[in-house]
């Protein structure tokens, strides 16, 4: 295994198909020669883990700042509150797409409502008043309805997670 991860470069899912196959074959063997038992009892004790060590890219602070001030730029304040909400927010790109103008929640503390999230649980997100103003402006300036979704698109649908993906993309593009 060792050799495999360190010389031949193997990834993790590699080294647990050749281990597999040996299992296989010295199960075979175990039942035509009493000799392999042991040896096919030492390899079926041997665990591996399929994940590969993933370090996710981030954006650096002064990164995060330059993507936000593209939809500023362009005075486009339905992008920057798309921004805003998953960057301060730490929405979800799903639970984006899925906001209702009645989950904004403006009081003395602003929040969002979030239904069946991440495993089917519900959460509230409290946002800042900077959000909030951005929000109420967008609001403002869109008239959406309380029972329609937050984001529509061109054509009067909710988006999709392309369309978000679109608008991260092209706005990450921007700030390069």
């Amino acid at each position: 295994i060792s050799y495999l991860k360190i010389e031949r470069k193997n990834k993790s899912k590699t080294i647990g198909l050749k281990l597999e196959v040996l299992k296989s074959f010295f199960l075979y063997l175990s039942l035509e020669t009493i000799d392999a038992i042991d040896i096919y009892e030492l390899i079926k004790k041997i665990k591996l883990s399929n994940k590969e060590v993933f370090i996710p890219d981030y954006l650096t602070s002064k990164e995060i700042e330059l993507l936000l001030l593209q939809p500023l730029k362009n005075n486009n304040i339905k992008e920057l509150a798309m921004l805003t909400l998953l960057y301060d927010g730490g929405l979800r790109v799903s639970e984006l797409y899925n906001l209702k103008v009645e989950d904004i929640i403006f009081d003395n503390i602003n929040k969002i409502y979030i239904e069946n999230s991440k495993k089917n649980n519900s959460r509230m997100i409290p946002i800042s008043k900077e959000d909030a103003n951005i929000l109420k402006l967008y609001l403002k300036q869109y008239e959406l309805k309380k029972t329609d979704y937050l984001f529509l698109n061109k054509y009067g649908n909710k988006y999709t997670q392309k369309g978000i993906n679109y608008i991260l993309n092209k706005n990450f593009d921007l700030a390069k």
